[in-house]
């Protein structure tokens, strides 16, 4: 039972239905937060204070979404830098060499590289340094380690189309199978509109109905539509929702991995078996020549039925 339920989280049919449940939730949230504002700015007094606290609040997710969230991925150069200064012995390469190498943040990109290129400690974090020191440890052979950290930031990730309302409805609500990674980046997308003006909306709401004395639908419905998006994001840090869909994407990434390892493994038996099989044709027939004719390769069946 506990194995189907775990397959069935897993699904792409099940990560589909939670993406477009998430963007709907979200985007809903933002539309009805303006209808708070509105509502806000026609009381008197110093209510009206609110609004000011309610546009710093979509200020810094803003902030967040469009600046800090995209260069997020960047930090997994210093996590690697991070563990080469601290776990030396986890870089330790034969590549370009008979002899063990350590590499090192001043280690060059490639090793025995020529002319000598730059080293893993001058590139800059940005996508071109990003780019540049994925393919490095590829060149020494550890790109393992580069997985391992970059599995492990992305679930602090979230990218412009992630934190853009409607943008990012338009940009994954078609799609039939988004991936975990997506997903987990829209959570943090929600996650950090609900700190930054969902919370002061519930709270702000709550005082504002109590002090009039009334329930007004336009105060009522924000409130019920950010107290759900609370509620999302509480679970998504209680139980550590974007971590869940980071370990699905790796095992996704180490399936794809093995079966095309797999795949590779058997063209290439199969392209040895096809020339051994060639050359030993080749051998019989320099052998057999002149002896009675020449040997024949092996035809198919239907040939063979359709000569007779």
């Amino acid at each position: 039972m506990s194995k189907s339920l775990s397959g069935l989280a897993r699904s792409p049919a099940m990560i589909r239905g939670v993406t477009n449940l998430v963007l709907m939730i979200s985007d809903l949230d933002i539309i009805f937060s303006i209808l708070f504002a509105v509502e806000v700015v026609g009381l008197d007094g110093i209510w009206k204070l609110g609004v000011i606290v309610h546009a710093a609040g979509v200020l810094t997710y803003l902030v967040g979404a469009l600046y800090f969230g995209p260069k997020q991925k960047f930090q997994v150069i210093n996590m690697v830098k991070d563990m080469m200064n601290k776990c030396p012995n986890q870089f330790k390469s034969t590549t370009g060499s008979a002899v063990q190498t350590t590499v090192k943040v001043d280690s060059r990109l490639a090793p025995n590289a020529s002319p000598p290129g730059r080293t893993f400690g001058e590139l800059t974090m940005d996508q071109e340094g990003l780019d540049q020191f994925k393919r490095g440890m590829a060149a020494w052979d550890l790109i393992h380690i580069w997985n391992f950290c970059e599995i492990k930031n992305a679930k602090n990730c979230t990218e412009l189309q992630h934190g853009v309302p409607f943008l990012r409805l338009a940009r994954f609500g078609f799609v039939a199978e988004p991936t975990p990674k997506d997903l987990g980046c829209i959570l943090n997308a929600n996650a950090l509109y609900t700190f930054c003006t969902g919370i002061f909306q519930l709270v702000y709401g709550t005082i504002i109905m109590a002090v009039q004395g009334e329930v007004t639908l336009e105060v009522m419905l924000p409130l019920c539509i950010s107290g759900v998006s609370f509620l999302l994001s509480l679970a998504n840090v209680a139980m550590d929702f974007s971590g869940m869909l980071t370990a699905i994407e790796g095992e996704r990434c180490l399936k794809e991995q093995v079966l095309q390892a797999s795949e590779n493994e058997r063209v290439a038996q199969k392209r040895h078996a096809e020339q051994t099989r060639d050359s030993e044709l080749v051998l019989l027939e320099s052998q057999f020549r002149g002896r009675g004719g020449l040997v024949q390769r092996t035809l198919p069946k239907r040939t063979v039925a359709r000569r007779r």
